[in-house]
């Protein structure tokens, strides 16, 4: 009996036992989705076939020695059923099986409930699992996608060795059924068919799928390693390696924070121009390359040309580079199917179902040089040549020049440096803020379209992936990702877009965007700050597209509601910050202050230290929180605008009120007036009782975000805080009043805290974060001289804090020692180089708030 078959007898069996299980779900003649079949290993381009599908349990075609990916697409509505928890409209359960395929994906409104063949999330920790059921929030019409990769073990070769031919068939199928959720952790007794289907997808859904397919094309490093150069959709890979001959030492895969290997330069939006340096031993070469597509057109999306030139001479000059190799060779990811051939000086892709290219080189194959190269390289198909003056590559023409090669490059190079050039004084800050998100842009198939990671090297989050390779780790950080989109959004609405789709869509099945989320896997007991609705806000103001808007409306106001209803702190009832006991969920001790620490993505902040506690049994920390009560209140107000702006005000109607009682809470009891600031402070029903808790960081300027200061009280905070050299430093004479300790200013503690001479994370040093939500919040009080004056010069002192270290080592800072370079404190001397992870792409809002200033928004 086939597969398929002994579920839909299971379904039958678990039918005759509804009386003392949950009732089955029983499939409508009318369900359909549709199925598009693509030959070949990726969904892109035109379908080989479109029909429709009964249901989410289907036979696939039988698999041969031709790889196929098969996309199901359509509409679920949720009818109401018995309530879950407490959700009205209740919550389901789904289970999964797939047969004779190689990866198996399927997202119900964009969570990940199945997956084969990638990773293994931890059971029940998972979206639509017993101990994490899929709830019906705002949405009751959702997006259903499932795409199933058939790939032949035969086609799965990324060496030089021929697939076989042989046309052994292979069952493909899919079945999917779900059950009502019930108590939290036990598993459903009885399952039953999806129901509610229809092959049609929404408007903005249709929208959204056709960007990001468009994005995902062409030539790009969209793997873990920016030494993948990687042609979408098939997924063909030049690898760059440098190695020293004489002992074997190589480099063969390297990322932005790796500051010992590599320097990054110029990103092109469109891959037209790339720049990075890569360093080995004695070897400084500089890796060029331009991808199309230079006129939009499709065949010119899979050029390529690229230089590596030595910098200077090797070894000081005495051998030129005589002992150093370059080897470029050719692979597929994510297991995508295809043919690598490597001749004496060209690698020849062929691609299951996809474009073919010939990549030629400006010399041919040095045996020497090869047998250099790790095992690992030698193995597969590859051309290797001593570095010398340089080495080209083309995918243009069999018989590349390293002169017509610098003519492309050079080409390439002034169209892009005129793109910045517009920018005027500010251009080297676009130059850098462009490169910021660009060298983090990633793909990775349980993700519907690229997004950008803070860091390439913040991957450790990926669930178990068993033996699957490098690009298949990411991870994606809430309000660190949301920020991204605000960078890209200067200029490039495409990839602010695609970007912040991935992050609003990464939403727990409570409806929160989670403070991580990784191939379903997710902090289930925390979100951070709540900032998406002001970026999605500035994005609709600047370019009107209002699908978008439709699309994450209410994703974002299901996370509003989620804070009212999870992180009100009795008795005033305002935000505070929480982490919540999951079953399943073990990450990061939940349910524990340590935890709801990390929900403040202010992680280690004096702001939390004792004597704040934290309550087990209704998993809050117990201090009223003034940044997540400011973000409540502006959250509210930029929904009310995005969904007057798309007609929908009803979905916002009760949000009003709750910023209205909300700013007022801020405004009546949250004011020091003895220290002209706004501070946390504890609930009287706390040991500390009703009192302030007078550590004092930027956050102290965010009610102003939330219009919730009056103008005396911005006045105040500007002048005893924000410009006090003492506090936080900001000060348009910098340069020469300010003491080498607050040089840079606005320390993520004020500069008079206990907590700042040993500094440490986010106790002390300068955020790129910190910088963008007080410039917000200072903007608001526009009217004010005094306040328009700290936000101008908090513009200029930030943007040189950020230009210092991307001019002197092309660094953009996870966070910035706020000392003058080489300040020596308590014997100390602190290096002139980032405080943290050294290529992390918030880093570049401390840059952004003077191109904004200066209308460049």
């Amino acid at each position: 009996m086939s597969l398929l078959a002994q579920i839909w007898l299971v379904m039958v069996v678990a039918v005759a036992q509804t009386s003392t299980a949950l009732s089955v779900l029983e499939q409508s003649a009318s369900d359909e989705l549709s199925l598009s079949i693509y030959n070949g290993p990726a969904i892109s381009g035109v379908p080989a076939s479109i029909s429709t599908v009964p249901s989410l349990s289907l036979n696939l075609p039988d698999g041969g020695s031709d790889p196929y990916t098969a996309e199901i697409t359509g509409t679920l509505t949720y009818t109401p059923t018995e309530p879950c928890f407490d959700i009205d409209q209740g919550c389901y359960v789904f289970n999964c099986s797939f047969q004779g395929s190689r990866f198996a994906f399927l997202w119900i409104d964009d969570h990940l409930v199945c997956q084969s063949g990638a990773y293994t999330p931890k059971p029940n920790a998972y979206d639509g699992s017993p101990g994490n059921p899929l709830r019906v929030l705002s949405r009751i019409s959702v997006a259903v996608r499932m795409h199933i990769y058939y790939i032949p073990s035969d086609s799965r070769t990324n060496l030089a060795d021929s697939a076989s031919d042989g046309e052994e068939k292979v069952t493909v199928n899919a079945a999917v059924q779900w059950a009502h959720g019930s108590k939290a952790g036990t598993a459903p007794t009885s399952w039953g068919p999806v129901t509610g289907l229809s092959p049609q997808l929404s408007a903005a859904e249709v929208t959204r799928a056709a960007l990001q397919q468009n994005l995902t094309n062409g030539w790009g490093c969209w793997g873990n390693s920016v030494l993948d150069i990687v042609l979408m959709p098939e997924a063909a890979t030049v690898s760059v390696t440098l190695c020293r001959i004489s002992n074997g030492s190589c480099v063969t895969t390297a990322r932005p924070s790796d500051t010992d290997t590599m320097r990054v330069a110029e990103h092109a939006y469109d891959k037209s121009y790339v720049r990075m340096f890569l360093t080995h031993e004695n070897a400084n070469v500089s890796v060029v390359f331009s991808a199309g597509p230079w006129n939009g057109t499709a065949d010119e999306s899979q050029r390529l040309t690229m230089a590596l030139e030595p910098v200077g001479d090797c070894d000081g000059g005495t051998a030129g580079c005589k002992d150093f190799g370059i080897a470029l060779s050719g692979r597929y990811l994510w297991e995508r199917p295809g043919h690598v051939d490597a001749t004496d000086s060209a690698l020849h892709f062929s691609s299951f179902g996809g474009r073919s290219v010939a990549v030629s080189l400006t010399g041919t194959n040095d045996a020497t040089v090869s047998k250099s190269l790790p095992s690992a390289i030698q193995k597969q198909p590859h051309i290797a040549l001593r570095l010398g003056t340089g080495v080209g590559a083309s995918s243009n023409t069999d018989s590349p020049t390293m002169a017509n090669i610098s003519r492309v490059l050079h080409s390439a190079q002034q169209r892009e440096l005129a793109t910045y050039a517009k920018f005027g004084a500010l251009a080297e800050v676009k130059r850098a803020a462009q490169a910021a998100v660009m060298w983090c842009l990633l793909y990775v198939p349980t993700e519907l379209g690229p997004f950008a990671p803070v860091s390439r090297s913040w991957a450790f989050l990926t669930p178990d992936r068993g033996n699957l390779p490098d690009e298949w780790i990411y991870v994606i950080f809430d309000w660190d990702n949301i920020f991204a989109s605000y960078i890209f959004g200067l200029d490039n609405k495409e990839w602010a877009y695609s970007n912040l789709i991935q992050v609003i869509r990464s939403r727990t099945a409570q409806g929160f965007v989670p403070n991580f989320s990784s191939a379903g896997q997710k902090s289930l007991d925390r979100t951070e700050p709540m900032i998406g609705a002001k970026v999605l806000f500035e994005l609709y103001q600047k370019f009107h597209d209002k699908w978008l808007v439709d699309l994450l409306l209410d994703d974002l106001v299901d996370w509003h509601n989620w804070f009212y209803e999870n992180r009100r702190l009795p008795p005033l009832n305002m935000i505070c910050l929480g982490s919540n006991a999951i079953p399943g969920n073990s990450y990061w001790s939940p349910d524990t202050l340590p935890s709801a620490r990390l929900e403040s993505g202010l992680d280690n902040s004096p702001m939390w230290d004792s004597p704040v506690e934290f309550n087990n049994e209704t998993y809050q920390m117990q201090l009223y929180e003034l940044s997540f009560s400011s973000f409540f209140v502006a959250e509210a107000e930029n929904l009310i605008a995005l969904a007057a702006a798309v007609g929908r005000p009803n979905t916002t109607a009760h949000l009003a009120q709750r910023a209205k009682d909300m700013k007022g809470l801020i405004a009546d009891h949250m004011w020091d007036a003895e220290n002209h600031v706004f501070t946390n402070k504890f609930p009287s029903t706390s040991p500390n009782g009703d009192t302030f808790y007078r550590r004092i960081s930027p956050t102290s300027f965010y009610p102003l975000l939330a219009g919730a200061a009056t103008d005396e009280q911005a006045a105040l905070m500007v002048e005893h805080w924000l410009t006090n050299k003492s506090r936080f430093c900001i000060n348009p004479n910098y340069r020469t009043e300010n003491d080498g300790r607050c040089y840079w200013g606005l320390p993520s503690i004020s500069a008079d805290d206990p907590a700042f001479p040993p500094l440490g994370y986010w106790r002390g040093f300068t955020w790129g974060p910190m910088a963008q939500l007080t410039y917000w919040s200072l903007q608001k009080y526009d009217h004010v001289a005094s306040v328009r004056a700290g936000r101008k010069a908090l513009c200029g002192q930030m943007t040189d804090m950020f230009l210092n270290q991307w001019r002197l080592h092309a660094h953009i800072c996870e966070n910035f020692n706020p000392h003058r370079n080489g300040t020596v404190v308590d014997g100390k001397v602190w290096p002139d180089d980032c405080t943290g992870t050294k290529f992390y792409h918030w880093g570049a809002l401390a840059g952004l708030i003077s191109l904004v200033e200066a209308g460049f928004w």
